[in-house]
């Protein structure tokens, strides 16, 4: 990971009707303000409480949730 770049990250416990919309929302927010500057690059996380409880204990760093997490 650079130092050059910011992870923002969402956790849910319970996911609402509306979060698939805001998630992609995201994703295309990150994907325009990357594109508009070169200064930083903004990379969405989305965590589910579900998926976090089966993988958590294989986790061992951030790197790791983000391989896993991130949208695509």
């Amino acid at each position: 990971m650079l130092p050059d770049t910011f992870f923002i990250v969402e956790a849910k416990s319970r996911e609402d009707l509306d979060d698939v919309r805001k998630i992609k929302r995201l994703a295309v927010w990150c994907k325009n303000v990357n594109a508009a500057q070169k200064e930083y690059t903004y990379t969405p996380v989305y965590i589910k409480q579900e998926d976090w409880d089966k993988c958590k204990q294989d986790l061992k760093s951030f790197a790791d949730v983000c391989k896993i997490f991130e949208v695509k």
